[in-house]
């Protein structure tokens, strides 16, 4: 008994569950079915657009896709009330083309012809009758069921076909598959491959292919300026049956009318013959459908999406997309707030700027940095972030939100501050490292592990590893920093006695005095601003030039020197952007892991039992790096130059 009750009471299999939704479903769509038998069509599209102002309410994730699809479509600039009210509109639409497809599938041929009208009937029509295939870009638009039942129009046609895809639910598959087959129209799953819609066409057929929607295996070409993946299929078969091609869009004309264009020729006169150029010829003729009635398109769906890993450069599409002026692929990346933390994130900025022609990388870094950062060509815009209202103040900047929508976020920061700030302008697709403190609340699509109990890896690895899943050529050497050319005779030797680690980091001043003595070039001082007076005394005693500021400051005088010696701190990691040749000596940190980047450095180490200690005081006496001679940095210097004794 108690197994019994025990097998009664337990929940039923997936399968029985799946088979219920199923048949609720094909239940509930007969039921609507029925109920649109009973509205005419004009009432029809009016209790739609009434649905469809409430759907904008009740669907805020749909609301901002639809309003970031308008702003790539119709103006970047778009914001406030004005965007909010195209917004609605096209929601109104959507759902009212929606209910009104519904019941176009159930009208009579005679009540159809009353409802849609045909333009472009001839050149629509000609291929076809002269023997050749017609293959049909459709833009999903309008009343977009009228074009399932074409063959009204066309009765000199004898076969017309549809790409499709199946329905999850089988029943509705089967339901929907024997309806249009009744009807004339021969249907072509995506999933059976492309075999038997090419022989349709070259017997002679017309064949519909939705075309304007987002596809993650197609080709990534422009569609009103902005790249995405989009199916090269129309294009494919066009090619491979000989066919001609037309682009075909419906729009409202009126409440329960509307209006098929189907005599937009596709001219392939501008392509370059390749698949990438023919699609874009394509997508150029569904554009100019398109902008007839931007509004009556389906934008709920999320036409330019971010995909985890870039797709494989394919280098003629990329000399295609680089004579073209593009809408940019906008990425953030926000840098930890360390400046020395903050300068390893510079190669997976190279890899992104990179990628493709239409990138667009701006930082989100302290004010601190952002003199830093606005040097490097691959940064567009530089945002600053003290405080989350200032951070809010430049992302709503006109010279920053007029080029675009925000396409994709790198979260190096560790701050949910950013997160918070970058909310109202989604939907974007976030990446970072695994132990950001939002990567699941925000559900970043692409984390890169950050091993705790490993063997010591050099700190740029978690961004180069998050780089490579992201599917960048990180490994190339263009994102690495690379020695500048020789700065010639009479250029100075930088020297850098103060680190932004502490005193432990530091060497001792008799040593600095003896290196001065021996060095092959003129010494100059370098040091931040916070150490100007400190490095004002010791050049005075060195009697040596001095340079102190902002870092952004000392770049000038980093490229006119030959070479630098410096303590680990912040100065090694800017001489490493600019090139420049450094010897830097280690004390309360290992190099193996805080070496700048660069295979044109030498790191000095002088290992004790205490060390790596990442204390800002020694307490043992005197700092590691003491123990390292003014002998070994003088043969380390004439490694990584020309110098001679």
């Amino acid at each position: 008994v108690l197994c019994m009750a025990s097998a009664l009471s337990s929940d039923p299999p997936p399968s029985f569950r799946k088979a219920f939704v199923h048949y609720a479903g094909m239940k509930g769509f007969l039921l609507m079915e029925g109920l649109l038998k009973f509205v005419g069509m004009k009432t029809l599209f009016r209790l739609g657009r009434m649905a469809g102002g409430a759907a904008w309410h009740l669907l805020p994730q749909r609301r901002k896709i639809v309003e970031r699809n308008l702003r790539i479509v119709l103006d970047p600039a778009l914001r406030g009330g004005e965007l909010k009210k195209l917004g609605k509109e096209n929601f109104r639409r959507t759902i009212a083309n929606f209910l009104c497809s519904a019941k176009t599938a159930i009208l009579t041929d005679d009540q159809l012809k009353k409802c849609v009208e045909i333009t472009g009937h001839e050149a629509f029509a000609r291929p076809v009758l002269e023997g050749r295939g017609q293959v049909c870009a459709i833009a999903h638009s309008g009343n977009w069921e009228a074009l399932a039942r074409i063959r009204v129009f066309y009765p000199e046609i004898e076969r017309y076909g549809s790409m499709y895809r199946q329905f999850d639910n089988p029943l509705m598959e089967e339901y929907m598959y024997r309806r249009r087959t009744e009807r004339g129209t021969q249907m072509f799953s995506k999933e059976g491959g492309i075999k038997a819609p090419m022989k349709m066409l070259k017997e002679g057929g017309a064949l519909g292919v939705l075309s304007d929607q987002f596809v993650w295996e197609g080709v990534y070409v422009p569609f009103f300026g902005k790249v995405t993946g989009t199916t090269p299929l129309p294009a494919l078969l066009r090619k491979r049956a000989g066919a001609d091609m037309v682009a075909i869009a419906v729009r409202t004309d009126k409440p329960g009318h509307w209006i098929a264009d189907m005599g937009n020729v596709v001219d392939f006169s501008g392509s370059d013959g390749s698949l990438a150029g023919d699609t874009m010829e394509v997508n150029r003729h569904l554009e100019e459908l398109i902008g007839r009635a931007v509004l009556d398109v389906f934008w709920m769906h999320h036409r330019w999406k971010s995909i985890d890993r870039f797709a494989p450069r394919d280098e003629k599409t990329f000399r295609l997309l680089e004579k073209m002026e593009l809408k940019p692929y906008r990425i953030l990346v926000a840098v930890p707030r360390a400046l020395d933390e903050a300068l390893l994130t510079v190669p997976l900025i190279r890899a992104l700027k990179g990628a493709r022609p239409d990138m667009q990388v701006s930082v989100i870094c302290p004010s601190g940095q952002a003199g830093v950062w606005k040097t490097f060509e691959e940064v567009a815009h530089v945002l600053p972030h003290d405080s989350l209202r200032q951070l809010r103040e430049a992302l709503a900047a006109d010279e920053f939100y007029n080029e675009g929508p925000l396409d994709l976020g790198v979260m190096l920061d560790q701050d949910m501050e950013t997160l918070k700030a970058l909310a109202p302008y989604g939907p974007m697709m976030f990446s970072g490292l695994d132990t950001h403190p939002g990567c699941r609340k925000y559900k970043f699509r692409v984390k890169a592990s950050v091993l705790k109990a490993a063997p010591p890896v050099h700190r740029v690895r978690p961004y180069l590893h998050l780089g490579d899943l992201h599917g960048l050529d990180i490994w190339n050497s263009f994102v690495f920093p690379v020695k500048k050319a020789h700065a010639g005779e009479g250029a100075p030797v930088l020297i850098a006695p103060f680190s932004t680690l502490g005193p432990a980091s530091e060497w001792g001043e008799e040593q600095w005095e003896e290196l001065v003595r021996s060095l092959p070039g003129r010494p100059v001082l370098v040091a931040l601003e916070e150490d100007r007076e400190r490095a004002s005394a010791l050049a005075e005693r060195l009697q040596v030039e001095m340079k102190a500021g902002a870092p952004e400051d000392l770049f000038p005088v980093m490229d006119a020197a030959a070479a630098a010696i410096a303590v680990d701190g912040v100065i090694p990691s800017l001489c490493s952007c600019r090139g420049l040749p450094t010897v830097t000596l280690f004390s309360t940190r290992l190099p193996d892991v805080c070496r700048p980047l660069g295979q044109f450095h030498r790191s000095l180490y002088s290992h004790q039992c205490c060390s790596p200690c990442f204390l800002r005081e020694c307490d043992r006496g005197g700092p590691c790096n003491r123990s390292i001679s003014v002998q070994e940095v003088l043969d380390a210097l004439r490694e990584i130059n020309t110098f001679s004794s």
